[in-house]
């Protein structure tokens, strides 16, 4: 199979190259010791920092006496870190993604994983992602309630990893300018290569923390593809998917077709709370309290409830206090716990009912995908080729719970209807007059000389309760011409224009409509005794609504179907993105150096890309309980130049077997924040065969995309605590877009050592040091950290975002800006091992391999303003500083058998508090332990004639039902439980 000319294994390559500028054969160049040794079919390959240095080779078989040794290498590689990846071919791991240079026997100096075919099918992923989430530097993110996946390197947010497929863009399918990683058929995908240094210079903007490149079967000749279905230890988490790849040539072998479609469909994962329960552990929580004589000011328990809301209603304040009601005007007392605040642990009512309203744990979907592609050789010199690819992803589910959180005060409020005292999810103030109340209740407050009370519920009923959801990419197309082709024997070129248009969608059904909701909870009787809508007979005609039906807010089932249909609607938003963009590149030897030919890389970029996006009447007035999504439009374009120059210093001298160069230029325009210059400089050391020193600096940018530009204003209610006083309370959350935000710098720097020993051949090793500093960083500070900020840290700048009505917090303004710094250094580590059994015993059968992946980060630290403070979060037990991979796998015959392991380093909930502290920012526990997870798989090939394939396999993942460690109900994506997949791949 044709493959890019890159470093294979540590090793320069020739071979003879093909019309369109590739390889069809490999051969290694002898080069220093161990030369002439041939490549190992099934052997793998780390790029950790530039290309790794593999180098494996059939290896004649060890005396006796020095089979232990290997043993020890073995224990030794798998003991260095994390997951593995399996053995692939040679074909498999030439890597273009580093860089733009395409060269014989060149290596980049940026770091880079490469995740192989067989690697993908061990995983048994139901989309790509899945598989991808097995690199510790990998991490995912997603919009909530829905199934799409965006790469995010290094945890600092996928709109800082650039997206490639096959080395071009891909049409964002978000208006933070990311990309779905599911639009793309699974069984297309030849192997995934993960650049994680800085790449802006290579591959332009939004690389700062690395690239993600699917690379595509493009030679592939017949059909294959994988059938699968999954389920939970619980008998939930249903999935089922098929991927199918075919290709064929034509026209004499000049031409050649690719196509291939994937189909999956998700049942979902329940919530955690009533009435699903889903899993045991869906009652952690946290509670805020306020008397820190005894206790500190955060204290985890297994049991949190709300106190302020009930599936029917409850009174919150004043002498009426936890009365409860039940159905059919009956009232009781609420059965408290120990309560803090509107929160509390344990009690006899509201099991399940914990500060978070819940919803999905894990949404339901259903997904297609599709992708073809068309080359053609029109003459030795000049090919083309076409290439469309289409994907549609529906997440249909449930979101969160219809709530009111009623305020707990001693005393009783005054007033005069039914209304709200504070944001849409917030308290209810009640007067006597409602025509609902009980005349028990009635009675109540006339005897206590009250006329008015606090009010909280949960909507439970059908029609409202939770809102059903319909999210996701209803519809994705792209489509790309291009021409490749030589201009002589030193120099190509290639062109390509290309076309996206990606939509999305919003739909909320039972989504409580606040305008409607109040008017009909207002009810009172008329002269007549008629329980009607008070804003129908009151003085103000302006606020008449005929369709008004009065809302009975007491006891659960109370409201009848006619009231519920009133009160509720769907939220809508529909959103389009667009994407265009023109691109040419050369390539080719400007000088014939001392060491080997100089070469360069050049090309010009033309992108430009829109949004609009428009929503239903009342989100654009803000009108619903939740999700009031806003309407945007607004675009953008961008111009590039660029060059990357590969300079060969170096070659066969002692100590100095190569020495290489590699330096990159770009210039880009913004029509919406001006011009800024990328550069990158790196160079590779090859002591020899066996020792590579590989080093980059880089900067590195990221402009302000679609929705850090134009987002209209958005309100959503969230709780904040107040860190002072520790009460929670609903607040409204306004963000907005900026279109002033400047471009965000980073500076890279990658420093790293790739070890390729002739004591051990299969062994490989690397060890690479990262340090990336961001310094006008684009983004938000969460409503949490702006409160903490303010009544902690007397930060100015935070205080003018939060509105205060009376001591309360009523609002915070979110605005995109240029933080001041980001900063995030430490270690990439990575190992593997490769070997025969018949190596270690004489009767030994089978092959074994290894690989280990570790990271280490040193640091995580945000600096939020010139005059704020330094958050570091580096340690936290979600970024912990190690994160440890390891795989093994063992295949014999027809049978193979391999085993994951994940291990992090556990560390602090949250760093800012202290554990055992009775005061502010204290907690009863901080400090959690490491935890690691298990899968195993085993797949088992049918003999079938010719190159036909039948493949068995199976996978468990959390092979030993782990769960979260307290106080978390979630960890790593791995909070659901042992999982398993079973299914069929095939080829012929």
């Amino acid at each position: 199979m044709p493959v890019d000319v890159q470093r294979i294994q540590g090793l320069p390559v020739s071979g003879e190259e093909n019309a369109s500028g590739r390889y069809d054969k490999l051969t290694p160049t002898p080069s220093g010791p161990g030369n002439g040794r041939r490549f190992q079919s099934g052997f793998f390959v780390k790029f950790l920092g530039g290309f790794a240095m593999g180098r494996n080779s059939i290896t004649p078989r060890l005396p006796t006496k020095f089979r232990t040794s290997r043993l020890a290498l073995a224990v030794l590689a798998g003991c260095v870190g994390g997951v593995a990846a399996a053995q692939q071919p040679v074909s498999d791991v030439v890597t273009v993604s580093a860089s733009r240079i395409k060269q014989d026997g060149f290596s980049a100096p940026t770091p880079v994983s490469v995740l192989s075919e067989d690697y993908l099918d061990r995983t048994a992923p139901v989309d790509i992602s899945e598989a991808l989430s097995q690199v510790p530097q990998f991490s995912t993110t997603s919009q909530p309630s829905t199934a799409v996946q965006y790469a995010s390197l290094r945890d600092i947010g996928a709109n800082r990893t650039l997206f490639l497929l096959d080395g071009r863009r891909h049409v964002p399918t978000y208006t933070d300018g990311v990309v779905d990683l599911t639009t793309i058929p699974t069984a297309l995908v030849s192997r995934t290569e993960i650049v994680t240094g800085g790449a802006s210079a290579s591959w332009g903007s939004d690389a700062v923390a690395g690239v993600v490149n699917l690379i595509l079967k493009e030679d592939l000749v017949g059909i294959e593809g994988t059938v699968q279905g999954g389920i939970s230890d619980y008998s939930d988490d249903e999935t089922t998917s098929a991927s199918v790849a075919g290709g064929f040539n034509f026209a004499n072998g000049n031409g050649h077709v690719l196509a291939g479609v994937e189909y999956a469909k998700a049942w979902g994962i329940p919530g955690f709370l009533y009435p699903d329960e889903s899993r045991p552990y869906g009652g952690r929580g946290r509670v805020s309290n306020s008397n820190f004589a005894n206790a500190p000011q955060f204290i985890y328990a297994e049991d949190v409830r709300r106190a302020d809301v009930y599936d029917g209603g409850i009174i919150t304040s004043g002498p009426l206090q936890g009365t409860i009601f039940l159905p059919d005007g009956v009232t009781g007392q609420f059965q408290y716990g120990e309560r803090y605040g509107n929160n509390m642990i344990g009690g006899g009512s509201n099991p399940f009912e914990p500060p978070d309203p819940g919803g999905n744990a894990k949404a339901p979907y259903e997904r297609f995908a599709a992708l073809t592609r068309i080359n053609y050789q029109f003459t030795d010199a000049l090919a083309g080729y076409a290439e469309f690819n289409y994907s549609r992803s529906i997440s249909n589910g449930l979101s969160i719970l219809g709530r009111n959180q009623g305020t707990y005060t001693n005393n009783n409020p005054s007033c005069t209807t039914t209304r709200y005292t504070g944001p849409r999810f917030g308290n209810i103030a009640v007067p006597i007059d409602n025509a609902f109340l009980p005349a028990s209740l009635v009675n109540a407050m006339t005897t206590a000389g009250i006329n008015c009370f606090n009010f909280g519920r949960s909507f439970r009923e059908e029609g409202m309760g939770y809102f059903h959801t319909s999210e996701g990419s209803p519809n994705i197309y792209r489509g790309v011409l291009g021409l490749e082709g030589d201009i002589n024997d030193n120099w190509s070129w290639d062109a390509y224009v290309q076309y996206g248009d990606a939509s999305f969608q919003q739909r909320r059904e039972g989504n409580i409509h606040s305008v409607r909701f109040q008017a009909a909870a207002d009810a009172v009787r008329d002269v007549n005794g008629n329980i009607v809508c008070r804003i129908n007979i009151d003085a103000n005609t302006a606020n008449d609504d005929s369709a008004c039906v009065p809302f009975n807010m007491f006891g659960a089932g109370a409201p009848s179907p006619a009231a519920i249909a009133y009160v509720t609607g769907t939220s809508m938003l529909d959103q389009d993105i667009e994407q265009l963009v023109g691109a040419f590149n050369v390539q080719g030897a400007i000088y014939e150096g001392w060491a080997g030919d100089w070469t360069l890389a050049a090309g010009a970029e033309y992108r430009k890309e829109e949004v609009y996006a428009t929503v239903d009447p009342d989100s654009e007035a803000t009108r619903w309980q939740t999700s009031n999504r806003q309407g945007i439009e607004g675009d953008y374009d961008v111009k590039e130049l660029y060059g990357e120059l590969a300079v060969p210093l170096v070659r066969d001298k002692e100590m100095a077997q190569a020495l290489d160069l590699n330096l990159a230029l770009r210039y880009t325009d913004y029509s919406s924040s001006g011009g800024v210059t990328t550069w990158k400089a790196g160079a590779t050391w090859e002591l020899n065969d066996q020792v590579r020193l590989r080093g980059t600096y880089s900067r590195d940018i990221r402009a302000g995309n679609l929705n850090e530009l134009f987002a209209p204003r958005l309100i959503n209610i969230r709780n904040i605590t107040n860190p002072l006083t520790s009460v929670t309370i609903p607040v409204q959350i306004i963000t907005s877009g900026n279109p002033e935000v400047a471009p965000e710098k980073a500076d890279t720097i990658t420093a790293g050592i790739v070890l390729s020993p002739d004591f051990a051949p299969g062994l490989q090793m690397s060890l690479d040091y990262y340090n990336i500093d961001i310094s006008g960083q684009i983004g938000t500070v969460g409503f949490q950290d702006i409160v903490d900020q303010c009544f902690i840290q007397n930060v100015q700048v935070f205080c003018d975002q939060i509105t205060l009505t009376g001591n309360t917090i009523s609002s915070i303004d979110i605005k995109f800006l240029n933080l001041d710094r980001f900063q995030t250094s430490g270690l990439d580590i990575e190992a593997s091992y490769n070997f025969d059994m018949d190596q270690l015993f004489d009767a030994g059968r089978g092959n074994v391999s290894m690989r280990v992946l570790a990271t280490y980060v040193d640091e995580r630290k945000i600096t939020f303003l010139t005059n704020g403070s330094v958050q570091e979060t580096a340690g936290e037990f979600q970024t912990p500083h190690w994160k440890v991979f390891w795989q093994l796998n063992y295949s014999v015959g027809d049978f193979r058998v391999g085993l994951d392991w994940r291990w992090y380093g556990g560390g602090n909930i949250d760093n800012d508090l202290i554990e055992g502290f009775n005061g502010p920012q204290g907690t009863n526990i901080n400090d959690l332990p490491s935890v690691h997870y298990t899968a195993l798989n085993a797949a088992y090939d049918l003999p079938l004639k010719g190159d036909s394939k039948l493949e068995f396999f199976l996978r468990v993942d959390n092979l030993f039902d782990k769960a979260p460690p307290f106080p978390l109900r979630n960890a790593f994506n791995d909070n659901y439980g042992r999982g398993y997949r079973a299914g069929i791949r095939f080829a012929y």
